[in-house]
Parts: C-alpha cells; structure tokens; sequence
C-alpha cells in the first residue's frame, strides 16, 4: 500500500474516534524487534511509521510495560508477526 493509502486510512479511523500518536521511527521499530523477537510484516511497519494508535486494547510498541506486552498483548495482538 502506498504511504498517501496509510495517510487516508489513518483519517478513516481517526474518524471513528481511533487516537494516534506519532508513527514510530525506523530506531523503535527496529527496537520493538528485538525486544520481542519478532519481525513486522511490511504492510503492519508502513502502518505503524505513519501513524501508532493508541487504545485500552492496543500494543503500545513505543512505551508499553514489556512484562503486559509479553504476558497478553503479543499472542493476541501481534499474532501476524513473524518470528524473528
């Protein structure tokens, strides 16, 4: 998807009363790899650079306390990552 397509989806959403914070950098995502040992599909990376939602629901890749992220937010949520 090109990045204007993540730019519309992200106004779609935020629409909808979806909150965004700043997209994550190529350092934190690069970050959020390795701490995690996973590797973002391309689509979810050109996601999450434009634009990081934020939600009760949601992972905070940037400052998430990594013990949640570990024990509940990434089996379910990250599930369509790949193994590092």
């Amino acid at each position: 998807m090109e990045a204007d397509s993540w730019g519309d989806m992200v106004a779609q959403m935020r629409s909808r009363g979806v909150v965004f914070d700043a997209g994550l950098t190529d350092a934190e995502v690069a970050a959020a790899e390795s701490r995690f040992a996973i590797r973002f599909p391309p689509d979810l990376c050109a996601f999450l650079q434009t634009a990081l939602p934020r939600g009760r629901r949601l992972p905070d890749w940037r400052a998430g306390d990594e013990a949640e992220l570990r024990a509940s937010r990434i089996r379910t949520n990250a599930s369509g990552c790949l193994p590092h």
